[in-house]
């Protein structure tokens, strides 16, 4: 039997996931994010660099599960979490009244036999052109911090979304179709069967 570790410090994420699974066990990663030229690559990256800080950490038995979440601009390329206040509304005015993608993925490694899978999900978001005040508005809220491109679409910023095409729980941060899928189909673990729900 797997002990599920969540290598994550997203109370969001934590929360979220509990709600299939009450004693998966989370261990707060401990690493530097990057950013790269390729989504794909900055997400893969950082999500592993997340299961191996805790890996020590994990019990012997356990399946770590590490996510990272980033938008990329067809234009400006691969948006992070923004370090400042600045940086947030800089991101916030390139993001206003475009369309632009959300990468979400998912690395996983079976500590017993080290086998390591990544998965990820992508998804369309369009948001609305954003004024002076509705920006400024928003950065006050300081719902900002923490959040890949500077804003969280369960939040706040759900006002700002015109349309998303994909899946709704990736661009949060938890592409949990992907991840129900790889957990049942690679490790044979049924989030609907795990214990706690």
């Amino acid at each position: 039997m797997y002990v599920i570790v969540l290598a994550t410090s997203s109370e969001r994420r934590i929360n979220f996931l509990k709600n299939f699974c009450k004693d998966l066990l989370v261990i707060k990663p401990n690493i530097r994010e990057i950013i790269m030229h390729d989504p794909l690559e900055t997400i893969r990256i950082n999500a592993r660099n997340k299961v191996l800080s805790v890996y020590d950490k994990a019990p012997d038995n356990s399946i770590i599960i590490g996510f990272d979440t980033v938008i990329h601009h067809p234009d400006y390329g691969v948006f992070g979490k923004p370090r400042n206040r600045d940086e947030a509304e800089f991101m916030l005015r390139i993001l206003s009244d475009t369309i632009h993608n959300i990468y979400s993925g998912i690395y996983i490694i079976n500590k017993p036999d080290r086998r390591e899978v990544f998965k990820y999900s992508v998804s369309k978001v369009k948001l609305m052109n954003l004024d002076e005040e509705l920006i400024q508005w928003y950065l006050s809220t300081n719902e900002w911090i923490d959040k890949a491109g500077g804003y969280a679409i369960q939040g706040y910023a759900s006002i700002f979304i015109e349309w998303i095409e994909g899946d709704l729980y990736n661009v949060v941060g938890i592409p949990i179709n992907t991840l129900f899928k790889v957990l049942k189909e690679v490790y044979g673990i049924d989030l609907t069967k795990c214990s706690g729900t």
